[in-house]
């Protein structure tokens, strides 16, 4: 599947400046007024802002059409060197060098015998939870390799997030697919005020089998799949009443380090911040060890 950038990007990496890309990898600049002239062997490119123009060719152009000329770049290649100098030197966002890709999306099998065996079975998942899942199509079993996929949707029910799990001992694989959108990882809507925050679909799943709440429809769930704050953005966004967010973060430095700065951020906001931190690593780990010693 071809990677491309959106327009904004590409508009991004045009505006670049040109004097200061220059600049900074060492090249030859001569004033000449209020433009500078880039001295090429016997050429001479005059340029100012983001814009050239050779005169000898007469030919001009903006930051984006000077490295695919005279670096010899390809477009693609040409715009990520751009926005990356862009990031380091110009105060871009670093979220302006994500490349976009289509969406890989599994193709469904026709029963979730083993989606149901690897979460029921392994993880210890309490059954009605997950089939709560599967029946909105949160959750279902790969055609190929009958993974564990877990499935993202923005409020208009567009698949934009998929992330998928191996459910064999020999089959290790967890990660979201190519072209998923870290803002609709997976998650659950609720209608009441308290958002939890979760690393993982697994963590997330394991916590509400361990709450024993029987309206833990009402919360709103989210795995942001990373430590990262985007999905909980984008679920507050779409989940306006919302005050009250609970992280669920992994019990190691990351995850805490992650959950101190989200707390620092979100209070500032105005948000009432809480933290539930499982005793062992992960929320599977604290399920599994409490079931076998019946203390579930």
């Amino acid at each position: 599947m071809k990677d491309f950038y959106t327009k904004e990007q590409i508009k991004l990496a045009k505006k670049v400046n040109l004097i200061t890309l220059l600049k900074s990898r060492g090249e030859e600049l001569a004033t000449s007024g209020s433009e500078y002239v880039w001295l090429k062997g016997s050429d001479k490119v005059n340029v100012r802002g983001n814009l050239w123009y050779h005169h000898n060719e007469e030919v001009g152009g903006d930051t984006l059409d000077f490295v695919i000329k005279f670096y010899h770049m390809e477009l693609t290649y040409a715009v990520a060197f751009l926005l990356e100098f862009g990031v380091r030197y110009l105060g871009y966002p670093e979220e302006s060098l994500e490349i976009k890709r289509t969406l890989y999306i599994p193709k469904a099998h026709d029963s979730e015998r083993r989606v149901l065996s690897y979460l029921v079975n392994k993880c210890l998942i309490d059954t009605s939870i997950v089939y709560a899942f599967v029946n909105r199509k949160l959750i279902y079993e790969s055609k190929k390799h009958h993974n564990v996929v877990f499935a993202g949707y923005d409020k208009d029910s567009n698949i934009r997030h998929i992330y998928m799990v191996g459910s064999t001992t020999d089959n290790q694989y967890k990660s979201s697919t190519q072209g998923s959108d870290l803002r609709y990882c997976f998650h659950w809507n609720g209608t009441s005020d308290t958002l939890y925050l979760f690393e993982s679909p697994i963590d997330l799943l394991s916590y509400i089998t361990l709450q024993k709440d029987s309206y833990w429809k009402d919360h709103t769930y989210v795995a942001s799949c990373s430590v990262k704050d985007r999905a909980l953005l984008q679920a507050l966004r779409d989940n306006p009443s919302i005050n009250k967010i609970i992280l669920c973060f992994n019990n190691y430095d990351t995850g805490k380090l992650a959950m101190q700065k989200i707390e620092r951020k979100f209070k500032s906001l105005g948000y009432k911040i809480d933290f539930d931190i499982p005793i062992c690593n992960n929320w599977n780990e604290d399920l599994i060890f409490k079931k076998e010693r019946g203390w579930y």
